[in-house]
């Protein structure tokens, strides 16, 4: 048996072309159907990563919302997200030293309009 069953099948009887081109393009219709369905695989492969990818984005999104708060100032002491308007300050506050870097503990100079929760760190 040869790996062109359908050509000489096709052999046995009248046929118009030679067996050997015959041979040949059934050879390369197999390859092309071989090739065309490793690339459907693939396909499949990148649209599940980037349907995980995506999730994965839109939970990370969610979780970096922020809750800017214009009014009063946190009520104990933690470490918050400050801002001035122009730079955003790892920061904590409290009533007799007012806002401070988290980092240093130097006083933050500049006055202080919004502030926020630290938000979660995103899970993976």
């Amino acid at each position: 048996m040869t790996d062109t069953p359908e050509t000489d099948n096709l052999a046995r009887g009248n046929h118009v072309v030679p067996t050997e081109f015959a041979e040949q393009l059934e050879r390369e219709r197999d390859e092309a159907r071989e090739q065309r369905d490793g690339l459907r695989s693939g396909i499949e492969y990148a649209s599940d990563q980037l349907t995980a990818v995506t999730e994965q984005r839109d939970r990370m999104a969610e979780a970096l919302i922020l809750d800017w708060q214009s009014g009063a100032y946190p009520d104990s002491i933690r470490v918050v997200l400050a801002t001035d308007g122009e730079s955003i300050y790892v920061a904590t506050f409290d009533m007799i030293n007012g806002w401070e870097d988290a980092h240093t503990v130097e006083p933050i100079d500049y006055y202080i309009t919004h502030w926020c929760e630290l938000p979660e760190l995103p899970h993976l």
